[in-house]
């Protein structure tokens, strides 16, 4: 859905206000065409500024500081949210619609531990906020999660990283000195590819 509506979403973003770059980036040398977009300023908050003034303007109250910590249910249905403040006051925030748009869990060690028992040491560059609070709320009122083992962006080598989705200019090989994959793919698909064959560290 993402992908086949992406030249939509993009069209939407400029529509409330948000400036693209007017380069578009090479995310790898053998993936063509080209197909990175970035803000004007290079910023997330190239993103996330022009749609908070446009929000505003339409008179969307927005919430600060104030993270949602439970969902309110009844009969099955949730009907909203209890909230903390900085002055550690419970709010609840009574909704007709909630929409849990948190993030995965990459930095909830409990949850990495329980998704991927089997991987001994995971980077990772997404937000410290990224610790699953979302779906443990939507776990508690009986959500079906799907998908357990899609945390956003974990590599289980520094190696995987190298540049940004550039293939590394050498091998990569096992303990055994065995090579398990090719080193031109992207870098997420070098981790996926680590994960499936039970991987946790090579060399190159």
């Amino acid at each position: 859905m993402i992908a086949n509506n992406s030249a939509e979403n993009i069209q939407w973003l400029i529509d409330n206000g948000v400036e693209m770059h007017e380069d578009v980036e090479v995310l790898h040398s053998t993936i063509q065409p080209a197909r990175g977009l970035w803000t004007k300023e290079g910023t997330g908050a190239g993103f996330t500024q022009p749609l908070e003034a446009q929000l505003k303007e339409e008179k969307v109250e927005i919430l600060y500081s104030i993270p949602a910590t439970e969902l309110n249910e009844k009969d099955g249905t949730v009907i909203g949210v209890k909230a903390t403040n900085d002055n550690g006051d419970d709010i609840t925030i009574n909704a007709e619609v909630v929409i849990l748009a948190t993030g995965g869990y990459s930095h909830n060690k409990e949850m990495m531990a329980e998704f991927h028992p089997f991987l001994k040491n995971v980077i990772t560059n997404t937000g410290e906020g990224n610790t699953g609070d979302g779906i443990i709320m939507g776990e508690k009122v009986g959500a079906n999660l799907i998908m357990k083992e899609g945390a956003i962006d974990i590599a289980t080598n520094p190696k995987t990283y190298y540049g940004y989705g550039e293939e590394f200019k050498g091998l990569f090989v096992t303990e055994s000195g065995e090579r398990f994959l090719d080193e031109s793919i992207f870098h997420f698909t070098r981790t996926r590819v680590m994960l499936d064959k039970g991987i946790n560290d090579f060399w190159a």
